[in-house]
This record gives structure tokens, C-alpha cells and sequence, in this order.
């Protein structure tokens, strides 16, 4: 299968795979329409799509006039440690070609080409919860909600457009290309319900196995962290979680506070038998979950968040039914998680009166 996407006529223009002399059209695109404040600021660096594209960490799918001028890109990005999943967004078109539904085009080839030519079986999107427009858009792609970021954005990113509205957090979205999945999920009780309507809602089917808090964790920690300053989150993939796991997650949390983030979320995997103990430690913690992660690992993911100050809940901008549902499901799991921590510290106060 070839990542580059071949040349294709759409109207008056020619959608096709990325050129390294692509790089600084592309970057002036952002320009034209973000100025100085798009969410990523590495979204101005012509190598963010040279050595994104050259490594196939990004796949971008670009627009030309018959001319050769660049007028859209969209971008489809490895964001998972499966290879078979993949994210659409850096979504951008020139000003003067916005009227004539080229974004969509662009869109909808984007994703028939990572379906059919990258082997792409889950596809993510993600939207802004402080307006309806992203939202909408996953909607008209085919992408179903399956859970939130919570305060994945500063403020600081909006603070010039929208003045002060505190962390913003983003919805996510995922579309299935492969109904079936091998890899055993084992389902933490708490999360089970969770776990079965996502799959539900993304017509996947599932071997569940119901997991136990009793296992004992078994081996050495297995896990990826990365830094993000740009948004002041930790982000930590969890393939297997060992014995030194409680000491290392301590370890993280301690750097994360001392470097300001105000965020540190965990994809902890279903396809691992200690899950359900992994959740609970986290839980005990302070994490609550905020998306089911669909073949994360191949097999699910839960995205465990934990918030160094109270989530902006308040804050979300949502419109459709399962939105809210989904809001609703992740702040009742949010509340649990802090009375069954004041519960704890209450119940240590007393014992040691």
C-alpha cells in the first residue's frame, strides 16, 4: 500500500499526496487564517510537514489550482502506538477557495485514503468544546462522539478571540473501517458500560472478558511518555502496567506538577488482565476516564485524566444528544472520583484521631 496520494481532478483543482516544496505554502496557509494563534504553534515550522511526511508520522493530503498554488491541506497523523490508527485534522483552506466546498472534498478523500491505502481501521477527530463548527464537521464525516479531553487547551490559546473562558477542553470522535477486533478487552466493572457503548455506537464488535482487581501486576512497567508545554499536559501510553507502576506514575505526576502541567492523562490498555487493578490505582489517585480510546493498543484503551485543578466543566459548548450524554457520564465519574477521595482522607483523619 502506498502512503503518497495519487493525483485526482476535483472541480478545478488537483487534490494529491505531499511535495517538500509543499512546506511553506502550507505554513502560510495556517497564517492567513490563524495569524500567530493556532493551537500548535510547530504548525508554522516548515519541517513539521517535510520530516512529518518524510517520516509518515503525518500524511498530507494538499490542493492545487491547475496553476500548481497550494489552496488546502489536510493532515492525517499517527496519534496511536497502533499503526493502524490514525487522526484526521490540520485542516486549512485559502480564503478566496472557502464557497466552494473543497474542505469537504478534501476531507472525504483524506479518509477513503487512509481506509483503503494506509490501512487505517480507526480513524480519530477531535473538536473544540468551545464552539459548535468542528463538531459539526466530525458529525458530516462519518465520526461518532466517544468521549473528552477535559481541559486539554490553556486558555491562553483562545484568550485573544474569546477573552477569558477558562481551559477548553475537546470532544472526541472516531470512525471504524474493521468491525472485528481479535485482541481480548478485559472490561474494569466500573468502566464496562463505558467500554460497551462506544463499541456500540461505532458498530464494532468485541471479545469481552471481565476483569479482576486481584491480578497481580506481573514484570517491568511498559509505557511511552510525552511532554506537550504547548497545552501543559503529560501524556502517558500505558501498554503494561508492572510492579514498579504505583512508583513510576508517582514519579510522573511529581515532574508534571513541577513543570506546570495541568494535566496528566494515561491510555491504560484493555487488551493487559491488570486493567481493572490499574483503574482502580489510578482512580485512588485522583484520575477519572474521559474517553474510551478505540485500538489504542490494537486492542481498546481507556484515557484516564487527571486534573491538577477542578475540570472546566462548565465551560463546554456542546450541541448534540450524545454530547451531553457522554458530558454527563464523565462528570458523574469525575464526582465519584473526589468523594470516594474524600471519603479516604476522612476515614484516615478519623483513625488517626
Amino acid at each position: 500500500m502506498s502512503a503518497f496520494l495519487s493525483p485526482r481532478q476535483q472541480g478545478p483543482y488537483i487534490i494529491s499526496g505531499f511535495r517538500n516544496s509543499d512546506a511553506e505554502s502550507i505554513v502560510q496557509l495556517f497564517r492567513e487564517a490563524y495569524g500567530d494563534n493556532y493551537l500548535k504553534p510547530s504548525i508554522y515550522e516548515p519541517a513539521t510537514f517535510t520530516a512529518g511526511n518524510r517520516d509518515q508520522k503525518l500524511i498530507s493530503v494538499v490542493a492545487r489550482t491547475a496553476g500548481g498554488t497550494v489552496v488546502g491541506h489536510v493532515g492525517l497523523s499517527r496519534c496511536a502506538p497502533s499503526p493502524k490508527v490514525l487522526e484526521i485534522g490540520q485542516a486549512v483552506v485559502s480564503k478566496e477557495h472557502r464557497s466552494g466546498g473543497l474542505l469537504a472534498s478534501m476531507m472525504n478523500i483524506a479518509i477513503e485514503h487512509a481506509r483503503s491505502s494506509l490501512g487505517c481501521e480507526l480513524l480519530f477527530g477531535a473538536a473544540v468544546c468551545n464552539h459548535f463548527y468542528s463538531q459539526k464537521a466530525c458529525l458530516s464525516l462519518g465520526l461518532t462522539e466517544i468521549g473528552y479531553e477535559m481541559d486539554y487547551l490553556p486558555e491562553r490559546m483562545f484568550l485573544q478571540a474569546h477573552g477569558p473562558i477558562g481551559r477548553v477542553a475537546t470532544l472526541n470522535y472516531a470512525r471504524s473501517f474493521a468491525q472485528d477486533n481479535d485482541a481480548e478487552v478485559f472490561l474494569p466493572q466500573c468502566y464496562a458500560g463505558t467500554v460497551r457503548d462506544v463499541v456500540a455506537h461505532l458498530g464494532d464488535r468485541r471479545s469481552y472478558i471481565d476483569a479482576s482487581v486481584s491480578m497481580v501486576p506481573r514484570g517491568s512497567s511498559e509505557l511511552t511518555v510525552t511532554d506537550m508545554p504547548d497545552c501543559d499536559v503529560t501524556a502517558v501510553n500505558l501498554r503494561h502496567a508492572g510492579r514498579d507502576f504505583d512508583a513510576s506514575v508517582n514519579s510522573l505526576e511529581e515532574e508534571a506538577e513541577a513543570n506546570g502541567r495541568a494535566i496528566m492523562k494515561v491510555a491504560i490498555n484493555l487488551g493487559e488482565p491488570e486493567v481493572a487493578r490499574v483503574a482502580a490505582a489510578l482512580r485512588a489517585r485522583g484520575y477519572f476516564c474521559g474517553c474510551v480510546l478505540p485500538r489504542w493498543f490494537d486492542s481498546d484503551a481507556l484515557l484516564m485524566i487527571k486534573a491538577f485543578n477542578e475540570p472546566n466543566f462548565a465551560g463546554l459548548k456542546i450541541q448534540s444528544e450524545r454530547s451531553h450524554g457522554l458530558r454527563d457520564q464523565v462528570l458523574r465519574d469525575y464526582q465519584s472520583v473526589v468523594a470516594e477521595r474524600e471519603a479516604m482522607v476522612a476515614g484516615t483523619e478519623t483513625v488517626a484521631a
